[in-house]
C-alpha cells in the first residue's frame, strides 16, 4: 500500500468513527427529547454502535469481508447497509399495518357509538313529543 492509499484509508476511518459517534448523539438526544420512541431506539443505537465498531475496527471489516467472499470492504458495507435498511422497512410496515387495522377498528366502533346514540336520542325526542302530547289539554 503506498502512502498516499493509508492516508485515504485512515482519513475514511476517522471520517467513519465522528460519524458514527454524531449518530449516535443524535439518535440519543431525540430519546432524550421524546422525539423517538424507546422501542425505536433501540434499533438505531444497536445500529449507529455497528458502524462504530466496523469503522474504528478495520481487522473486523477485512474479516467479514474474507469470511463473505467479497472482494472489497465496502462492497460488504453497501451489502449490510441494505440488509439493515429492508428489515427497518419490513419492521415499520408491520407497524403501519398493525396501525391502519387499529385505526379502521376504532372508526368502527365510533360508528357504531353514533349509531346507537342517534338511535336513542330520536327515541328520547319521540318519548318527549309524546308525553307533550298526553299533558297539554285541548
Amino acid at each position: 500500500m503506498s502512502s498516499d492509499q493509508l492516508i485515504w484509508s485512515y482519513r475514511a476511518q476517522v471520517i467513519g468513527i465522528i460519524f458514527a459517534l454524531f449518530f449516535l448523539v443524535f439518535v440519543l438526544n431525540l430519546v432524550r427529547n421524546k422525539r423517538l420512541l424507546e422501542e425505536y431506539s433501540v434499533l438505531w443505537l444497536l445500529l449507529s454502535i455497528g458502524i462504530l465498531l466496523l469503522a474504528s475496527w478495520k481487522g473486523l471489516l477485512l474479516k467479514i469481508t474474507k469470511i463473505c467472499g467479497a472482494s472489497d470492504t465496502t462492497s460488504i458495507l453497501f451489502f449490510f447497509g441494505m440488509i439493515c435498511f429492508l428489515l427497518l422497512l419490513l419492521h415499520f410496515s408491520i407497524k403501519v399495518t398493525k396501525l391502519t387495522n387499529h385505526a379502521r377498528d376504532i372508526a368502527q366502533q365510533l360508528a357504531i357509538i353514533s349509531k346507537n346514540r342517534s338511535i336513542n336520542d330520536s327515541d328520547s325526542e319521540g318519548e318527549t313529543e309524546k308525553n307533550n302530547d298526553t299533558e297539554s289539554p285541548q
